[in-house]
């Protein structure tokens, strides 16, 4: 019995196969003969010996589809001595038929590059090397898998940056054995690199910085198929970095294609040869490429370096996001394709704030300003907003005149509001408590730089500071109206917002209204024309709720347009009287500016004054408008008496047109006549003819006589 177990005790496992053997050192010569075969290549190895077998492991073997398979070996960087710039299915950036350019609804675009706006390799290699140190906010690939680890991302970067920038310069390739590694998504800091001017004429980029991310990979490199749907890219080449890139527009077959493999490797080897519309280019120091939004594309880096992207949404991306949305493409690509940071209010930076207010049906109304512009005047426009930048005083001096305002005995004519996190103008308290207004008024200066949406939004809405600098028209505004009645007649009317603040749908009805942006302050306007369909939708709507989600998507020839005090950017927004506007605060700050009005506005202002008398509850608004007016001529029509006749007649239709109101209401006369009354007598006041009418008739001096003279217009024009 004893013999028995310990002859049972002396079996051992075999460290290669397992199995329990009674004389291991014998079993083991047989064992080492023994051959295994690898899941991956299907290969066969010395069993056991699987860690030597793993460096030299070429991966699983897939049958590349025809045409493609001739020209082009997707295998392990076998592919690298030969990349030929010439495959089927493929035309040259420089050399694209009709067929294939009606393919893609925005071309891609080969830039040249002027070598002394770039920095050099060292510059960035110096830069990329300082951003690792700080964060390890980037992506770091080893083995075709990403590393999630942060240790191991540095010394993958590490390794990467050697390969790709210093080894190169002695071996260009890696060893079959060499693992690849290469890191990508590294955002630089202080580096002045901006849009060239031919995609920025030809798209106004919507998004508030374009910030400038860094690709390391060294040569050999291969990057699948991918896309990106809702941004545009522009992409660059720094020092000896060569890539050349296959890319494909994102047609209907071309993204069922896409859809069908996802998720597994060798996209571009799957469906490569099917893949329609597609266009070869090489990237390099001196050639940059920018790719419009959903833009299938691969990349094969032929000489290691650094590689430069910007992006950036424009108008057109988001037509392009919301034909995915319709197809319901989003929902068959990963997280990882489709990131949820962006969707198609890319535009709307930090739409989080506003919840439910900008909808699908808003942004398919909308157009990119400066792409309409590029096409000529807007027919829905009659005469169009311009952005500038201008000169402007520093915020700390701003800062300093509203200190002095709120502490002034005029606090009283200081606007302050308290609103909801989501910053809805109807849900803005205001408050006449000067002490109230001063403690509004500091909460709102420190709401500055705050991100946190939960806080009650503090708003100082107009504050009139005389000391401060005057915003003036445009010179070429100036030119056609010499003639301008501008309020404040000294200093600048300021508005104070924080991050997250919106303004609802409005108009400054008689007044053109110019608006300049300071240091850090950002602001997303969404303007539309003084249509007569407009202006109906805005009387029809008026009081009824947030007017943007009950009639925005139904106003017509709208732009987004985005100003900031970047100097970078555009700062100042004029916009012409009448015009539909709603703001969206991205980045808190002041706001200056001032309104003013001329001859030629005043039909319009007639029109909406008019128009707003349907609602009574609105006796304020109409009281400021009429006072708008009464400056207008005081000083408009008297430089101008070839004005006053027409002025005359339009406001004696106003007149004619509260009478009426007011009489179907049972009223004999309604509280709007009064400012009405006293507009059409500095109307009359203004003529330099005195009492005589353009008809030759010495006009009444009673508003009733003054009424019935008027009926017939024509008689007296």
């Amino acid at each position: 019995m004893s013999s028995q177990i310990m002859k049972t005790r002396s079996k051992r496992p075999c460290s290669i196969c397992s199995r329990n053997v009674s004389n291991p050192s014998e079993h083991l010569k047989s064992c080492l003969k023994q051959k295994q075969r690898c899941e991956l290549c299907d290969k066969q190895y010395p069993a056991g010996r699987y860690r030597d077998h793993k460096p030299v492991c070429e991966g699983p073997k897939i049958s590349t589809p025809k045409p493609l398979s001739e020209y082009l070996d997707l295998g392990w960087f076998n592919w690298r001595h030969k990349c030929p710039q010439i495959l089927p299915g493929l035309t040259s950036i420089n050399s694209m038929d009709y067929g294939t350019k009606d393919l893609w609804a925005t071309l891609p675009m080969k830039i040249d590059m002027h070598s002394n706006s770039i920095p050099t390799e060292e510059e960035m290699y110096a830069k990329v090397f300082s951003s690792i140190n700080e964060s390890t906010d980037f992506k770091a690939y080893e083995d075709g898998k990403e590393s999630f680890d942060n240790r191991n991302k540095v010394r993958i970067a590490g390794t990467a940056l050697f390969r790709a920038t210093t080894q190169s310069k002695t071996r260009k390739f890696a060893k079959d054995n060499e693992v690849c590694g290469s890191i990508s998504n590294v955002h630089v800091k202080n580096v002045s690199l901006e849009l060239p001017e031919l995609p920025r004429a030809q798209h106004h980029h919507l998004e508030i910085t374009t910030k400038l991310r860094v690709s390391v990979s060294p040569a050999g490199r291969f990057t699948d198929l991918w896309i990106d749907m809702e941004r545009s890219v522009f992409l660059l080449d720094f020092g000896r970095s060569r890539n050349i890139w296959l890319v494909f527009p994102p047609t209907d077959r071309n993204m069922r294609l896409l859809s069908e493999v996802v998720g597994e490797p060798n996209i571009l080897a799957r469906i490569g040869s099917d893949l329609e519309g597609g266009i070869v280019c090489e990237t390099t120091a001196s050639s940059a490429l920018y790719l419009p939004a959903g833009t299938l594309c691969a990349v094969f880096t032929t000489e290691g370096g650094l590689l430069g992207e910007i992006k950036f949404t424009t108008a057109a991306d988001v037509a392009i996001m919301d034909q995915f949305r319709q197809a319901e493409m989003i929902s068959a690509f990963p997280r990882s394709l489709t990131s949820s940071d962006y969707d198609s209010l890319k535009y709307i930076q930090k739409a989080k704030y506003w919840p439910g207010l900008v909808s699908d049906e808003l942004v398919g109304t909308l157009t990119s300003f400066e792409n309409v512009v590029d096409k000529g005047r807007h027919p829905l426009w009659t005469i169009l907003p311009e952005v500038s930048q201008e000169m402007t005083q520093s915020e700390a001096l701003l800062i300093m005149h509203l200190t002095y305002a709120l502490k002034s005995k005029n606090i009283q004519d200081i606007q302050v509001h308290r609103g909801s996190p989501q910053g809805h103008a109807e849900d803005n308290l205001s408050t006449s408590s000067a002490q109230e207004k001063r403690d509004w008024a500091k909460s709102c200066m420190g709401q500055l730089g705050c991100q946190d949406v939960m806080l009650p939004l503090y708003k100082i809405a107009r504050c009139e500071l005389p000391e401060a600098d005057s915003v003036s028209p445009l010179l070429n505004w100036t030119k056609k109206n010499p003639y301008l009645y501008k309020q404040p007649e000294m200093g600048t009317s300021a508005m104070v917002t924080p991050s997250g603040a919106y303004s609802d749908i409005h108009t400054d009805s008689t007044t053109i209204g110019r608006a300049v942006c300071i240091e850090r302050c950002t602001k997303i306007w969404l303007v539309w024309p003084p249509t007569k369909h407009n202006l109906q939708l805005w009387a029809d709507n008026k009081g009824l709720g947030v007017a943007i989600q009950i009639y925005g998507h139904k106003l017509e020839g709208g732009f987004v347009i985005q100003t900031s005090g970047n100097k970078s950017q555009a700062n100042a927004l004029t916009m012409p009287a009448g015009t539909l506007h709603c703001v969206f605060t991205i980045f808190g700050g002041f706001l200056i500016g001032s309104n003013y009005s001329t001859a030629e506005d005043i039909p319009l202002a007639v029109e909406m004054l008019r128009m707003q008398v349907i609602r009574g509850q609105y006796e304020d608004q109409i009281e400021k408008d009429c006072s708008w007016l009464t400056k207008t001529i005081e000083i408009v029509i008297q430089a101008q008496p070839t004005h006053a006749p027409r002025a005359l007649s339009l406001v004696a239709q106003l007149l004619q047109h509260i009478e009426n109101h007011e009489r179907s209401q049972n009223r004999e006369w309604g509280r709007f006549i009064k400012s009405a009354a006293s507009l059409f007598k500095e109307y009359r006041r203004g003529l330099s003819v005195g009492k005589v009418c353009s008809c030759n008739e010495v006009l009444p001096e009673k508003i009733e006589s003054m009424i019935y003279h008027f009926r017939n217009v024509d008689h007296c024009i």
